[in-house]
């Protein structure tokens, strides 16, 4: 669930922000403001702590999932890290990384709702970790497309 804390600490900000630092007037300007800090927060700061957990804390982390540990779960740990540092280079240019980061997060999230769910339906994995991990893996990719449409970036 920390995905999903990540996630809505981003939005959280960002609304902050477009109401009390930006005052954004218009809905385009308000979503700008929220889009921007969920991919900072929700997948810049989150690709960062993902590094950290699956490369120092991989066997922590798969016994919570209910998988095995092992070499490409550090190389995800990795991947999570350039999504990271892409993610938090969207507070400097702006519209380049923005859009890198919605399709980096969308691809990485939609690709582990299918491994997930095969993983549910043909293994019976139904681990806390697996079915919880869906609910952000589902949410991120709405809200993402949902305020790029909004902000017009």
């Amino acid at each position: 669930m920390v995905f999903l804390f990540y996630d809505l600490l981003g939005i959280i900000v960002g609304t902050i922000d477009a109401l009390f630092y930006s005052k954004s007037n218009t809905v385009a300007a308000f979503a700008s403001r929220m889009l921007l800090w969920e991919i900072v927060i929700g997948i810049g700061a989150l690709g960062i702590i993902c590094f950290i957990g699956h490369v120092l804390a991989s066997e922590r982390v798969a016994e919570y999932i209910g998988w095995q540990s092992n070499y490409f779960q550090k190389e995800l740990g990795f991947a999570e890290l350039g999504m990271g540092l892409i993610a938090i280079m969207s507070l400097w240019q702006k519209s380049q990384f923005i859009d890198c980061s919605i399709i980096i997060a969308l691809t990485t999230c939609i690709g582990a709702t299918c491994v997930r769910i095969t993983d549910l339906t043909k293994n019976k994995n139904r681990t806390r970790g697996n079915i919880l991990s869906l609910l952000p893996d589902l949410f991120i990719p709405f809200s993402l497309i949902t305020l790029k449409i909004l902000s017009n970036v």
